[in-house]
């Protein structure tokens, strides 16, 4: 889907603006459908649905929710399986409280501005010995500037949010490639150069609906600038490692859950 709208909220693949940005967000689906052959997957937070549709390929059967009923529009028109259905949250009947060996939220909690309310309904959806899998960017290397996110965390602290809810927590970080932090870099300094032409800090005193036309905007004029060498090869996402290594200078911060409390 070439040139598509873009309203900052959600990604659609098909974009090349957007290529490295998808690859680094189908990391943890790779990781969970590399484990999760057979297994029942919930995912809150689908998007387009493109990780869905991958987990679709191994897992026994995908439910994936989105409260943006353009995404899950364009989700069901894009990707059809037999074992994949999805839904819009709020409209759709709600998932089945411990009926999922899998729950999965990606790229969703940074969204949230009362996480708690938010972990305790995704850990009733767990089965007992059920696995939860949640990315969020790392605080510690974003650059900060999503008008849509609330709140971001360091690795520490979302550890502390999680084992209020779950058992067992552990934390990694996806790190990316050489390639990709150069483009990380490339992509945070076309971002400052624009930041620098507010020095009056106006975006800070401008309604939210004009921000959110500017928004999309700003993305794409920064993706632009960081855009490598057309030659370049392009980044997939074999060029990210999952692990508990330098997680404070990964880009994702991943967390695997067990144990659900309440």
């Amino acid at each position: 889907m070439q040139n598509s709208p873009f309203s900052g909220e959600f990604l659609v693949p098909g974009d090349p603006r957007f290529d490295v940005d998808i690859a680094q967000h189908l990391v943890p689906y790779y990781f969970c459908a590399d484990r999760g052959e057979g297994r029942r997957f919930l995912e809150i937070g689908c998007g387009a649905g493109y990780g869905a549709h991958h987990l679709a390929r191994h897992a026994g059967e995908v439910h994936a929710y989105d409260r943006n009923p353009n995404a899950i529009s364009w989700a069901r028109s894009h990707y059809q399986a037999n074992n994949l259905v999805f839904q819009v949250e709020g409209a759709d009947p709600e998932p089945k409280p411990g009926s999922y060996d899998c729950v999965c939220s990606f790229q969703v909690l940074e969204h949230v501005s009362q996480p708690t309310p938010f972990l305790d309904r995704l850990a009733s959806f767990l089965a007992p010995e059920g696995t939860f899998f949640l990315t969020t960017p790392n605080r510690l290397t974003s650059a900060g500037e999503n008008i849509y996110h609330v709140h971001e965390y360091e690795p520490e602290e979302l550890a502390e949010l999680l084992k209020s809810h779950f058992s067992d927590v552990t934390v990694l970080g996806i790190t990316g490639d050489s390639r990709y932090r150069a483009y990380q870099e490339r992509r945070h300094q076309a971002m400052r150069r624009f930041l620098r032409l507010d020095f009056l800090g106006l975006r800070r005193l401008t309604p939210r609906w004009v921000l959110e036309r500017l928004f999309p905007v700003l993305a794409l004029a920064v993706r632009r600038r960081a855009t490598g060498p057309s030659t370049a090869p392009p980044i997939e996402p074999r060029d990210f490692k999952v692990g508990p290594e330098k997680i404070e200078v990964s880009d994702d911060l991943f967390a695997i859950c067990t144990g659900p409390k309440g």
